[in-house]
C-alpha cells in the first residue's frame, strides 16, 4: 500500500464517521470578553475622539541678562522659558550644578559638560526678589 492510498483511507474513514455519527468538529472557543480597561478606553475614545491638533505657543522672547548669560541663553532656553527659571527660589551654586547635571542625565538635555559649571555659577549669581 502506498502512502497516498493510506491517506485516502484516512480521509474515507473520517468521512464515513462523520456521515454515521453526524458530529462536526467543535466550534472554536468564543473570544475572551474585553477587559475593564479596554472598555473604559473605548468609552473615552467614543466620547473624546482622538484627532491631530495644531497649537501655537506664545513667543518667548525673554532672555537671561548680564554677565555669563550667554551660556544660559544658549543651553537653557531650548527647554525652559527665562521667566520659569528666574522664578525659582534662590538656590546655591552646588544645587544649581546638581539640577543642571540632572537635566543632562535624566532628561538628556543637550548641555555640554563644559557648560554645566558656568550655567550653575550664572544662575546662583542672579539676584532674587
Amino acid at each position: 500500500m502506498s502512502f497516498q492510498n493510506f491517506c485516502y483511507g484516512i480521509v474515507a474513514v473520517a468521512g464515513i464517521s462523520l456521515a454515521l455519527f453526524g458530529k462536526s468538529p467543535p466550534a472554536p472557543p468564543a473570544p475572551y470578553p474585553p477587559t475593564p480597561e479596554a472598555l473604559r478606553f473605548a468609552a473615552a475614545e467614543a466620547a473624546y475622539p482622538f484627532h491631530n491638533a495644531s497649537i501655537e505657543l506664545p513667543a518667548g522672547d525673554r532672555q537671561f541678562q548680564g554677565p555669563g548669560s550667554e551660556v544660559a541663553n544658549a543651553n537653557c532656553l531650548s527647554c525652559h522659558s527665562a521667566g520659569m527659571v528666574l522664578n525659582q527660589p534662590p538656590l546655591s551654586r552646588a544645587v544649581w550644578e546638581e539640577e543642571v547635571r540632572k537635566m543632562r542625565t535624566a532628561y538628556h538635555a543637550p548641555v555640554a559638560e563644559a557648560d554645566v559649571e558656568p550655567i550653575a555659577e550664572y544662575l546662583a549669581s542672579l539676584p532674587r526678589p
